[in-house]
Formats: structure tokens, sequence, C-alpha cells
């Protein structure tokens, strides 16, 4: 709901359908009310911003200890729990949008390192 997040966000929703200008907004906007509404009955659009954003640092740091220095969440070998957890910090880390949780997770180094080694492991291309 961030908006310069959404302006960046919307055309890489919409921008693959050729929308002309007009179009487009009237899509990303129908999309972003439905989403708006979600989050509400969800209950995380009742927070505040920075109530959001303190709950996530509080989740962050909750996987950064659960990690410790183990390479992955239940040991040596990666886990139905590590592709659950990998998509949410590969969602923080690489997606190119700088907010308070890429911010805080960039603190974690257990973290970062984390997320670096799913990326190598499952998404490395070969050269």
């Amino acid at each position: 709901m961030e908006d310069p997040i959404w302006e960046q966000f919307k055309h890489i929703l919409f921008g693959r359908y050729g929308y002309g200008p007009a179009e487009l907004e009237a899509a990303a906007a129908q999309y972003r009310e439905v989403v708006r509404t979600y989050l509400h009955g969800q209950g995380l659009g009742r927070h505040s911003r920075q109530e959001v954003y303190a709950l996530g640092k509080a989740d962050l740091t909750a996987l950064s200890a659960f990690l410790e220095e183990k390479p992955y969440f239940l040991g040596t070998e990666p886990t139905a729990l590590d592709a659950t957890a990998y998509g949410f910090v590969a969602n923080i880390l690489y997606v190119g949008y700088e907010t308070p949780l890429e911010t805080h997770v960039k603190t974690l180094p257990n973290l970062r390192a984390y997320g670096d080694r799913m990326r190598q492991r499952y998404y490395a291309t070969g050269g």
C-alpha cells in the first residue's frame, strides 16, 4: 500500500497486458482497492504504517533468532519451513524496494546470508 512502491509495482502487475495509460490506472486502482479490503479483513490493514513495520521487524528478528547459525531452519538441509521462510525473506531482500523491513533484515547477518544461500541453491543460473 506504500505509494512509492505501488507506482513501480502496478507496472509490474499490469504493464504486460498492453493497457493504455488510462486503462492501466483504472485496473491498478481497482486491484489496489481489493487488496486494501483484503488487508483490512485479514487484520493487518487495521494497523498504522508504523505498527505494520514494527510487527514485520519483530517477525524478522524472531526468524533470525530461531535460525541462529544453522544453514537452514531445521538443520543442515532445507525443508518446507525453509521454502516458506525464503518466500518472505526474498520478497524483502530481492525485490528492489527500499523499505524499513529491508533495512532491518540487513542488520540480521544470519538471515541475509540465509536468503543468499537459498537463492544460490535454488535460483542460481549456470554460466
